[in-house]
């Protein structure tokens, strides 16, 4: 890591920065906007599609059709995040395993509250699980709330008795709606992009009245035994940071396989900027290994 790395990277952040009190609609934008920033690799092809009336592109790497596959659920607080703010990260991926990605669509709130956004992954998973994708072959994973989502999925598709996939990663995942991670506290002078306050606004849009203590909602709180090996990648400067550490040891009590990595210096989903940091292209290109290493 370079102090020219981070710096162009912060004043990118900044440049892209909105009040905590910043409503869906300009979420949505600003993470679109960043986005643009970012190149896709040239070896990956994107195909539009619909999956179980859920709107998702096919991003394919250059052995796409031999190699594994992988769901992948982006963030943005439940609010904001699309295809597009997220498509080169996802191209990445694809790329570096060798196989094809499914990003998805799902439903956002205020607009869609909880759980609408769990309804949208499960029907997906299930319908390439019908389609006849072998759950060996089979990886999920998503960042910061799509790291929630991505736990979420998993419950319900366990409760459902669908079979697991091979694995699943995280990256940056918020696991906690009830805002108690101790992290909140003593990382809110070192975290760039995420403030306690913004972190219950989200809250507040995502549930839209629910119980923040919904096992669904907060993952935490769930019976996590009968999980997929895990990945977890987290900075040592989020404020959500507890929820990593949490989630992890909650999944080694219930007898699931977890793995997590604190990364030295990182801030909340420095994968997005792989272009621009080689720890975020170090970070991504593990994960490529998990998957590599459970198929």
């Amino acid at each position: 890591m370079s102090k020219q790395e981070l710096d162009a990277i912060y004043e990118m952040m900044e440049e892209n920065a909105f009040p905590e009190d910043a409503a869906p609609e300009l979420l949505r934008e600003s993470m679109d906007a960043a986005a643009a920033n970012f190149p896709v690799p040239e070896s990956v092809t994107i195909t539009e599609t619909e999956i179980a009336g859920v709107a998702a592109e096919w991003l394919v790497g250059p052995t796409g059709k031999d190699g594994p596959v992988m769901l992948y659920l982006h963030g943005g607080g439940y609010v904001a995040g699309s295809l597009k703010s997220h498509r080169h990260l996802v191209a990445y991926l694809a790329d570096k395993i060798g196989g094809r990605v499914l990003n998805i669509d799902y439903r956002l709130a205020p607009e869609h509250p909880f759980p609408a956004q769990i309804e949208d992954a499960i029907a997906v998973y299930a319908a390439m699980l019908d389609d006849g994708i072998d759950p060996a072959n089979l990886f999920i994973g998503g960042d910061s709330a799509g790291g929630g989502l991505t736990m979420a999925t998993l419950l319900s598709a366990r409760d459902k008795g669908l079979p697991m996939p091979a694995g699943a990663i995280l990256f940056s995942p918020w696991m906690d709606m009830t805002v108690s991670g101790e992290t909140l506290v003593t990382k809110a002078d070192v975290d760039p992009s995420i403030t306690p306050t913004m972190v219950q606004n989200t809250v507040n849009n995502y549930l839209g009245g629910a119980d923040p203590n919904d096992p669904l909602a907060s993952p935490i709180f769930a019976d996590l035994s009968g999980m997929p090996p895990i990945l977890i990648q987290t900075g040592e400067n989020e404020v959500l940071l507890s929820d990593s550490e949490t989630l992890n040891s909650r999944l080694i009590e219930a007898g699931s396989q977890s793995q997590l990595e604190v990364w030295s210096g990182m801030f909340h989903v420095w994968h997005q900027f792989w272009p621009m940091l080689s720890e975020a292209r170090d970070a991504l290109d593990g994960a490529a290994k998990f998957i590599a290493d459970h198929r």
